[in-house]
């Protein structure tokens, strides 16, 4: 691509600043710039959209696969954040683990490796569970010898547990038993001359020691694509999952709910002689956030949700939680109380329905 800024179209110019302007009442649109360099990023736009962070599109399907990825991130607003939880034995993996993070972190993606994310003095297990509680799906370096490890093995329990989605990285030279409880789609397997050692050189699995060896860079980059892909699916894949304790907990109190407009988002109506309340609960495959709320509200404030004329008194988020006590849900329900301190009835009262394994009651 040449460094040469393009003629400017004037009509082009013109329609992108009344699209991005500002639209009193209305929601803003959506534009995410394309480039395949982002340092000529300046040269390729048009000048309206130098203010907007582009796309830098890499080259092969890798590239398409996280652009899609990040649009939709975009457009369905229950999760900006991209978290990854890297579950490996140190002793086969801890090189190829490190590379991962450094390559899944120049993606845009938060990434859980134990000897870097969990500071000093901090409860080790009850840390890790959190945050694994809170990721997209677990990356698992299923090296032959991993079952090894007691670690790991709980952390595979407590994944499955959560419904926290697996994809398994699967080394050459031997497959631990915990690939046959997967789906095809949940392994990717590493080709026989993957690895290599830090020189660049190839490596022998028979002479060489697995922690100290790593992945080349096409190999790297084909997984990468493969997460992008997988991570949709695992979100997708927590949220049906989840779903049946809705249900479960809505008959414990006497309830059946009604579908609303999205999926993922029931309606639960009580009734008196006199009135009909409706609840809304919209489940999560992830702990919600203040944003998640946010979003939540301007939903029912643009009336997207609630397919009924019924005045709706509560909307909660539903979701598996692990531990109430943990400091992202005090804080987040500590605003949410504070919030119903203050009488506003045009707005119903926002709640949070951890899920821990059994059903919670509605008071």
């Amino acid at each position: 691509m040449s460094d040469r800024k393009p003629e400017p179209d004037t009509d082009l110019e013109s329609d992108l600043a009344d699209l991005l302007g500002p639209a009193t009442g209305q929601t803003a649109p959506m534009v995410v710039p394309v480039v395949d360099d982002i340092k000529l990023a300046d040269a390729c736009l048009p000048n309206v959209l130098h203010k907007i962070n582009a796309f830098a599109l890499a080259k092969g399907a890798s590239g398409f696969s996280m652009l899609s990825g990040r649009i939709l991130d975009l457009l369905w607003h229950r999760r900006r954040e991209r978290k990854v939880f890297i579950s490996y034995r140190r002793a086969e993996s801890q090189e190829v683990a490190r590379q991962l993070q450094a390559r899944l972190t120049n993606s845009g993606y938060e990434v859980f490796l134990d000897e870097t994310t969990i500071p000093p003095g901090t409860d080790f297990q009850k840390a890790l569970k959190n945050w694994m509680n809170d990721a997209d799906f677990v990356l698992l370096l299923a090296t032959p010898q991993l079952e090894s490890s007691e670690w790991v093995i709980e952390e595979i329990e407590f994944a499955n547990l959560a419904s926290v989605g697996l994809l398994a990285v699967a080394w050459p030279g031997g497959k631990p038993n915990v690939l046959e409880t997967l789906m095809p789609d949940q392994i990717f397997e590493l080709p026989d001359n993957c690895l290599q050692r830090m020189d660049g050189s190839q490596a022998r699995l028979a002479n060489d020691d697995l922690d100290k060896l790593q992945l080349d860079k096409q190999t790297i980059e084909k997984l990468l694509e493969r997460i992008e892909s997988y991570r949709l699916q695992s979100i997708q894949r927590r949220l049906v999952n989840i779903v049946p304790s809705l249900h479960e907990w809505a008959r414990k109190n006497g309830i059946t709910p009604e579908p609303g407009n999205h999926f993922g988002d029931f309606l639960l109506k009580t009734a008196t002689r006199s009135t009909v309340t409706t609840h809304l609960v919209r489940v999560y495959p992830f702990r919600p956030t203040l944003n998640s709320v946010w979003d939540l509200h301007q939903d029912l404030a643009n009336n997207e949700n609630v397919p009924s004329n019924e005045p709706l008194f509560r909307a909660s988020c539903f979701y598996f939680e692990n531990d109430v006590h943990n400091m992202d849900y005090q804080m987040l329900n500590w605003i949410l109380e504070m919030r119903h301190t203050k009488e506003d009835e045009n707005h119903p009262n926002y709640t949070l329905i951890p899920y821990c394994g059994q059903p919670v009651d509605l008071s």
